[in-house]
């Protein structure tokens, strides 16, 4: 329970730096020196504040391996590692068929996307709000949710020890009180590839300008290509 009201807490944090994005490209629109500075500020702060809830988060496979971690499980350790290998895995294969992986590790892949490759969607919601999508990102959660998904779900009843049902998620509507299922959290976009400070990074990006163009240390476009950070994917549980 204390994992789960901790990752709401950055879900939290998370809607309040899109709002004050939001709050950010208004005031610029505005021209008000000091809305923009307000709204510079909060971004920065709830960024700092949800990223540090991540590091957390995604540190604690390792944590459950310590004998004397509160919640030690060997097996939670190594089915969320596996996991979350054969996730990172498959996004190589993907990514490998459009553009070309730059780096991976336990849970991100950074790599190289061609200008034609659609980028960023905005919508409009039928109640009049902006919705805006990362294509890439949505590509990869697509194959994660196609490929990691259980429809079947153990049943933990509140105030009993008793989790002997078995059911097909169609069938969870008529019990009111059991726990969330485990899920996977998503991919998310993470930095610019200028933050990429290793010589052996930097010769990969040149490698792979013979091909692609790539983004300026302004973060802006340049010809037909761009880096594409497809950030982190996080594991998590209630």
């Amino acid at each position: 329970m204390e994992k789960k009201n901790f990752r709401d807490k950055r879900y939290e944090y998370k809607g309040l730096n899109k709002t004050w994005k939001g709050k950010l490209a208004e005031a610029k629109s505005s021209g008000n020196s000091m809305k923009i500075q307000e709204a510079q500020d909060m971004v920065v702060l709830y960024d700092s504040l949800q990223l540090a809830h991540k590091s957390i988060l995604n540190s604690f496979y390792g944590y459950v391996m310590r004998k004397g971690a509160r919640w030690y499980s060997m097996e939670m350790a190594g089915v969320v590692t596996y996991t979350g290998a054969k996730i990172i895995q498959n996004a190589r294969i993907l990514v490998e068929k459009i553009g070309r992986p730059l780096e991976l590790d336990t849970e991100g892949i950074w790599c190289v996307l061609p200008g034609s490759c659609p980028e960023n969607f905005t919508f409009k919601t039928k109640v009049g709000k902006k919705l805006t999508i990362s294509y890439p990102c949505v590509m990869l959660n697509v194959d994660v949710a196609r490929n990691n998904t259980n429809d079947q779900y153990q049943l933990l009843f509140r105030g009993t020890n008793c989790m002997d049902f078995t059911l097909a998620k169609g069938n969870l509507d008529r019990y009111k009180n059991i726990s969330t299922r485990l899920k996977l959290g998503p991919f998310e976009e993470d930095g610019l590839v200028r933050t990429a400070s290793t010589e052996r990074q930097r010769q990969q990006v040149l490698m792979s300008q013979n091909l692609l163009d790539l983004a300026n240390h302004a973060g802006h476009r340049t010809g037909h290509g761009h880096p594409v950070p497809l950030g982190r994917q996080q594991l998590e549980e209630p």
